[in-house]
């Protein structure tokens, strides 16, 4: 069931996700990039007129055309390419894009002993951070998230001192949790030789009463992304976490639902950066309803070959 609303004299029809468990919403007359999410209706408004606010802003800067009647979308217009952090021109009807930037946590080690959960970055770790850092920095990126994973939390830093930005930690972007199938005093080589994870393929299959099953652990990462791409459309975003959030987030970016079963991954190794090229609303009208360009996966182009590591 749909409801359309008005904001500020601009139309908005909102529809209830049970797969997100959150309200969409979507300007039908603004080019492109006002959408909005909110838990609760309460949420709606709010949420609704910050996303103009981001949508009208970022039309500004970039020179894109705001209103959509038909006279407008049938000419060519400029957009934000996040790729040379400047207008260019677009096909025909082109809408706003975003750039993320996804990076894998650098390498941790825990003691023999403790949970992995809570290991801090090895001495290579940080100097994968720290080049992972100066790679991010080079892009510009305009936000930063994070896991809030301390291996995760430890390599956003590094960058947040490189960038000057802030880390925005949402607790979605959590990698896969296994509960208390995985023993909590087991050292990370010990967790690689169970491949617990190789188990988990069944979209509502849970290994443990206290574990994810693989559909709810790729909802709370896409939740986490539609958020992410509603708030900074048009913008360059750093995001810190797994290689579990990663690969979701790649199947996310392709359109591959949650109710689909885990049937391969992606070479993921610690501080690698997953860069794409997103068009929450597709590229051009009459295309695809959402479209997605991958610079690289997984690319280690700036470690060295005696830093690298899978974990």
């Amino acid at each position: 069931m749909t409801n359309t609303i008005s904001i500020d004299g601009y139309n908005a029809v909102i529809q209830y996700d049970p797969e997100i468990e959150m309200f969409r919403g979507e300007f039908v007359d603004l080019n492109g990039g006002a959408d909005f999410y909110a838990q609760d209706v309460e949420g709606l408004k709010r949420e609704a007129r910050e996303s103009l606010a981001v949508f009208f802003e970022m039309c500004r800067e970039e020179g894109v055309q705001s209103l959509a009647p038909n006279t407008l979308r049938d000419s060519a217009t400029s957009s934000y390419d996040p790729t040379t952090n400047r207008s260019v021109s677009q096909p025909r009807n082109a809408f706003p894009s975003i750039c993320l930037f996804l990076i894998r946590h650098a390498q941790a080690r825990n003691a023999e002993g403790a949970c992995y959960d809570d290991a801090p970055l090895s001495a290579v770790g940080r100097a994968q951070g720290d080049a992972a850092a100066g790679a991010i920095a080079a892009r510009r990126p305009g936000a930063l998230y994070a896991s809030p994973a301390r291996r995760a939390r430890q390599t956003a830093d590094l960058i947040a001192e490189a960038t000057g930005l802030a880390v925005a930690v949402d607790e979605r972007l959590r990698e896969f949790v296994f509960g208390s199938i995985s023993e909590p005093g087991l050292t990370l080589e010990q967790q690689r030789e169970r491949r617990d994870d190789l188990l988990a393929w069944r979209p509502d299959h849970r290994l443990a009463p206290d574990s994810d099953t693989p559909r709810e652990f790729a909802l709370r990462v896409a939740a986490a992304l539609d958020r992410i791409v509603a708030r900074h459309v048009g913008e360059r975003v750093a995001v810190v976490a797994h290689a579990g959030t990663i690969d979701v987030a790649i199947n996310w970016a392709m359109g591959v639902g949650p109710n689909t079963p885990v049937m391969h991954d992606f070479p993921i190794a610690n501080a690698s950066i997953t860069e794409l090229i997103h068009w929450p609303r597709g590229r051009i009208a009459g295309g695809s309803p959402r479209y997605t360009d991958f610079v690289s996966v997984g690319s280690l182009a700036h470690l060295p070959p005696a830093s690298r590591s899978d974990n």
